[in-house]
């Protein structure tokens, strides 16, 4: 008799991103377990509900790389150059991110909701973490005094406008690379000290 094959949790959560994404929230968890070569049981003993693994698999369960960046920030570097880190980093998060949250909203799943079972709500996090190192760089002279939250705002909001449009399958500024040179540079003119004007 075969010996039943072993599937991480990790696994699963792959396949069933990828079959969700592909086929939209109503794939059958036949076409899930068929990829992974395991039952729909094995699905539903693990994750009880296809409801929940599809929340499991397309809700992000870390914060992103971009938020310890943003929690030990700025460093010593030229704050142009960290800046351009920072956004690149939001860029791919939401990139890989917004067609998930869009195939949760096609399966009726309320982000809101999803969204206040954190203490704080991931995008407010998100927000008043990115005012709060632009804070810290105008505190230190190295930005000039600025509105700090209308800057984190810009600076999300041309993030999750670029992330938006390539989801609808226009990409604004070609590469993700290219649009975070785009908006950094245009930023910086508008935020570097005086001096450096």
């Amino acid at each position: 008799m075969a010996r039943p094959r072993q599937v991480s949790d990790a696994d699963i959560l792959d396949a069933a991103r990828a079959c969700f994404l592909e086929h939209g929230p109503a794939v059958s968890t036949n076409v899930i377990a068929d990829r992974l070569g395991i039952s729909s049981a094995a699905l539903f003993k693990r994750f009880g509900t296809k409801d929940q693994l599809m929340r499991d698999a397309l809700m992000p369960t870390e914060d992103p790389d971009f938020v310890s960046m943003l929690q030990v920030g700025p460093d010593d570097r030229p704050i142009d150059a960290q800046l351009r880190e920072l956004v690149l980093s939001m860029v791919r998060f939401f990139d890989r991110f917004m067609p998930c949250f869009a195939t949760l909203r096609a399966a009726g799943v309320d982000l809101y909701e999803e969204m206040a079972k954190h203490p704080v709500p991931p995008p407010v996090q998100n927000h008043r973490l990115l005012a709060a190192w632009l804070g810290r760089a105008v505190e230190a002279g190295r930005v000039r005094p600025i509105d700090c939250d209308a800057v984190a705002s810009m600076v999300i909001g041309a993030v999750n406008g670029r992330s938006f449009l390539s989801h609808l399958g226009q990409t604004p500024l070609g590469s993700p690379e290219g649009h975070v040179d785009a908006v950094v540079s245009v930023l910086w003119k508008g935020i570097c000290p005086e001096e450096s004007a």
